[in-house]
């Protein structure tokens, strides 16, 4: 299933779009009906497409990807006036009217872009995952005498060998020496 969030804050129009995506063999992954939804939903789902009109019920959709920083990319739905002055490149438009045709493959295309993103690294850490992994790098040279090379290479080795990110074996490291 992709990573996509289907956020409108009308239910019907809501489950038209679900409903038009599955039927073109998009997998939606969840719903929301609120800005502040779709942020929860983002944050365990690390990264991914919103599908939305140019406002939620608690805020505009270019607040609530700046909101976001680059983890994910937006498909606004929506008439073209309502966006004219948006520039931010992770945003992008899909003018009504719209086919459901038009909508799955432009969905197709955010998703072949978020791939290539992905592979060619253009999705940073959060400055909260750079945090997280500077302290575990600070805890490891603490409390084992390891430089700042050797400690990096110790979460980098760790997180290839789990196949987890930097950050979540980082969190790991900062438990561990926390509880004992």
């Amino acid at each position: 299933m992709d990573r996509i969030i289907v956020a409108f804050g009308n239910a019907d129009v809501r489950a038209h779009i679900m409903k038009s995506l599955e039927s073109s063999g998009i997998g939606v992954r969840c719903c929301a009906s609120s800005g502040a939804e779709v942020k929860r939903l983002i944050s365990k789902m690390d990264g991914g497409i919103i599908v939305c009109g140019h406002r939620l019920p608690d805020m505009q959709a270019d607040a609530l990807l700046r909101d976001l920083e680059t983890r994910v990319l937006m498909l606004v739905v929506a008439k073209p006036e309502a966006v004219a002055n948006w520039e931010d490149p992770n945003i992008f438009h899909l003018a009504l009217p719209a086919s459901s045709q038009e909508l799955a493959a432009t969905l197709r295309v955010l998703l072949q872009l978020q791939e290539r993103r992905r592979r060619m690294g253009a999705f940073q850490r959060t400055s909260e995952e750079k945090a997280i992994i500077a302290q575990a790098k600070e805890m490891l040279m603490a409390k084992k005498g390891l430089t700042e090379e050797d400690a990096h290479r110790y979460v980098q080795r760790r997180s290839m060998e789990t196949g987890m990110k930097m950050a979540e074996i980082s969190r790991e490291i900062l438990q561990c020496f926390a509880d004992g």
